[in-house]
């Protein structure tokens, strides 16, 4: 197969890497500029495939393609010193002498592809320049021959790929159609076609070339045709898949038009859980518009605004209200999305039926029974994880009654940290293998995930070695007792996908084992690697029944920890999940908390890394940040979401949410220590804050950091009662009440946070008259 490409414009070649062994191209141009990015691609290509290059001088400027090849290759001087890229000059690569023969040429490449093979390369790569050709007697015709001959000879039986390069200005029309009737492929406007025009070379060896030109093009003809029929029947099949998913939505889709007034148009297309959701047929809804399902009041209130906003925002979400065919009102959220298409606007609305959301909202009593609930079962889990943990400890004390001779694996394991990662893990093992099993003299363990082998680490083999080749996922069998066997380790390479080179050296390398003795490793009853022991032929050693008990004992161990590893990580993750449950509670309850929670919990977090605090004195922050407003869930409703000032008596309630927040989360073993966080997180460090009015270092630093969060996400966020501040004003709050409300050092530390904000934008400080001492 070969490909054309036309070059008229100066444009990248993006698919060349398309081509490969046994490929025949054509470069067609008609000024010099227009060769530099397809030779570019071609060269990027061949040796990114690791064939060896050849480039033959023609008009190109050959010093302007090495620059842009030595911007686009990497390790372009590597190729070059190797000789894996060569430039040469036609001279050299032709032989020239008086006369340029066909013949000669061809038997040429086949003996310098041989030799790249012999040199380890994946085949030869050639591209030359031909127009020089014609200034020898019979250039044209020996030019055709050279090129059918390639075609006939070399790409079916020789590693080769090859571009030729014409200047069209420099030949015959005659010799062009011919040169594009001797390529299967053109590359045109910068995609890969198949040229229609392309026949056999057999029709240029038989002299039948208009022959072959007439059966080439009918058959062409007919292919096209069946390739349209095709191509409809799939795009046939494609939109019943598309009509069958945008049905299978669970929310009600719709499609309309804004005429020309900028109006809502009719509906051109609903889902199936549109018409279900509202009543209507689909016909019937089809002939409606946004306005005929929508209430007066959002129609009166909202519409227009929208209508105005759309346009530059392109996706808006809100809440509505949908009247359905027999009455019913329902509340909906609505994602809105805005598009033009051939010079016209339209509208596509995701709708959520949210009339459960808002039923959740007037059941808020019932949520805080759930939530005690929720917290009894935490307390259940906790009971439950113990009782596991018992259990496990248990039966370590049964293994070790069974295992006398392994008192060195246990302390082994009761040394092990238990944020050690499982490789790390799996490495100590294998090395207390070797140790305690004599015969062994070498060894390796691995892992299986998603059908693949990973070498996790050895003991007397090359690791890099083991590394680089690719092991069978079959090779890990189901077998859960061990077995000893003779040395065939070698089956586990696939010696197809595998360098020659590297599967000797590990053949070579295996051959030597007289004996291997294998285990698989577990978790929770699920295979997951193997450790392999292995005895030299030279040895007179061998694994008898006190190896096998010492190895089996070993992954008994092992995959009892890699068990209880990941319990403590479903474990953190559960915790991890009831305190995003009492966040999203408090959220549905106070309105103006929706963000505020996760805002003070990311801000926290950033103040604590600043500080250098600890990866547990971080977790604990984050936690607390999430929950420091949970007590305001015992707090009426109407006063926590009060637009107006509240009365002192309003304000003395408020207080108490930071003590009943405690009172609340004290009971959680896992939530206990961040209790007495959140208690103090409104103290303040001149000693008038509450409830306790502790003052100074008296606070807890983790209090101290959520103050400062809490305070800067409240002042710079907009509520009912007031607009936020100005960025510049809040943090002037912050400086001025450093030493009286806030703590200097967290101040300070979360300034240090802000600081490369600050000086990007230094137009800040100039128009506040404002300094930060950072």
């Amino acid at each position: 197969m070969g490909v054309i490409i036309l070059s008229n414009n100066h444009f990248e070649i993006n698919n060349m890497d398309r081509l490969n062994i046994g490929d025949h191209s054509v470069l067609l141009y008609e000024h010099e500029k227009d060769t530099i990015l397809p030779l570019v691609s071609f060269i990027k290509s061949s040796l990114k495939r690791g064939e060896k290059c050849l480039y033959i001088k023609g008009d190109t400027n050959t010093e302007l393609l090495k620059n842009k090849l030595e911007n686009e290759v990497e390790n372009f001087k590597k190729y070059i010193n190797t000789k894996q890229l060569q430039f040469l000059t036609k001279e050299e690569t032709y032989s020239l002498s008086d006369n340029f023969k066909a013949d000669r040429m061809i038997n040429k490449i086949k003996r310098i592809s041989s030799e790249a093979k012999n040199e380890g390369y994946t085949g030869l790569s050639i591209t030359g320049e031909l127009s020089w050709v014609l200034n020898f007697e019979n250039g044209d015709k020996e030019l055709i021959k050279y090129e059918v001959k390639l075609n006939d000879e070399i790409f079916d039986n020789y590693p080769v790929i090859a571009l030729c390069r014409y200047n069209i200005h420099k030949f015959d029309k005659k010799i062009i159609r011919s040169i594009i009737e001797l390529h299967e492929y053109i590359i045109w406007e910068k995609k890969l076609q198949e040229n229609p025009y392309y026949i056999e070379p057999a029709g240029f060896i038989e002299n039948k070339k208009v022959e072959y030109e007439i059966k080439t093009w009918l058959k062409n003809i007919n292919e096209y045709k069946k390739k349209k029929s095709k191509l409809q029947k799939q795009i046939k099949e494609k939109r019943n898949e598309y009509e069958f998913l945008f049905n299978q939505i669970s929310d009600a889709v719709y499609l309309h038009e804004l005429d020309s007034n900028n109006e809502f148009g009719k509906f051109l297309k609903v889902n199936k859980q549109a018409t279900e959701m509202l009543g209507y047929s689909k016909e019937e809804l089809l002939d409606m518009k946004p306005t005929d399902i929508a209430t007066n009041d959002i129609i009166e209130h909202y519409h227009h605004e929208l209508l105005n906003n759309i346009s530059q925002q392109k996706n808006i979400m809100y809440e509505s209200k949908h009247i359905t065919k027999y009455g019913r009102i329902i509340p909906v959220e609505i994602n809105m999305n805005y598009y033009t298409q051939d010079g016209k606007s339209y509208l596509l609305s995701i709708v959520r039926d949210i009339t459960e959301r808002k039923e959740d909202e007037k059941k808020l009593l019932e949520a805080k029974n759930s939530l005690q609930e929720k917290n009894e079962m935490l307390e259940a889990n906790n009971e439950e994880i113990r009782a596991m943990n018992e259990e496990l400890e248990s039966s370590y004390q049964e293994l070790d009654r069974l295992t006398n001779n392994l008192e060195n694996i246990i302390e082994l394991i009761s040394k092990i940290d238990v944020d050690m990662s499982v490789k790390d893990f799996l490495s100590v093992v294998l090395r207390k293998a070797i140790d305690i099993i004599s015969a062994a003299d070498h060894g390796m363990i691995y892992l299986k995930s998603d059908g693949q082998i990973e070498i996790v680490n050895s003991v007397g083999y090359d690791l890099d070695l083991l590394k680089e080749i690719e092991i069978k996922s079959s090779y890990l069998k189901s077998q859960r007792e061990f077995y000893i066997k003779e040395c065939k380790n070698y089956k586990m390479l696939d010696k197809k996908k595998t360098q020659a080179k590297t599967y000797n050296r590990f053949y070579n390398l295996l051959k030597n084992t007289k004996n291997t003795m294998l285990i698989n490793l577990y978790r929770n009853k699920e295979e997951i690697g193997r450790i392999s022991l292995g005895i030299n032929a030279k040895s007179d050693a061998k694994f008898d029944n006190t190896s096998k008990r010492l190895l089996g004992s070993l992954e008994r161990l092992t995959s009892s920890y890699l068990t209880l590893k990941r319990y403590n990580i479903l474990q953190q993750e559960f915790t991890n999940e009831v305190i995003n449950s009492f966040t999203n509670l408090l959220e549905i309850y106070d309105y103006y908390t929706k963000g505020h929670n996760e805002n003070v919990a990311k801000i926290s977090l950033k103040i604590a890394r600043k500080m250098d605090l600890s990866k547990d004195q971080r977790k604990k922050i984050y936690w607390a940040g999430l929950l420091h407003d949970i007590g305001k869930i015992i707090i009426p409703q109407h006063i926590l979401n009060k637009k107006g000032k509240l009365t002192k008596k309003e304000y003395e309630i408020i207080k108490n949410h930071a003590k009943w927040g405690y009172q609340t989360l004290k009971k959680s073993e896992e939530l206990s220590e961040i209790a007495e966080y959140i208690l103090y997180h409104h103290e303040r460090w001149d000693g008038t804050g509450y409830p306790e009015g502790l003052a100074g270092d008296a606070i807890p630093k983790i209090s101290q950091i959520l103050a400062v969060a809490d305070a800067w996400d409240a002042m710079t966020s907009k509520r009912s009662y007031r607009d936020s501040l100005e960025i510049s004003e809040a943090l002037a709050e912050l400086q001025n009440n450093s030493g009286t409300q806030f703590s200097p050092e967290i101040v300070k530390a979360f300034l240090e946070t802000k600081k490369t904000t600050f000086r990007e934008n230094s137009l800040l400080n100039k128009k506040h008259n404002f300094s930060i001492n950072l």
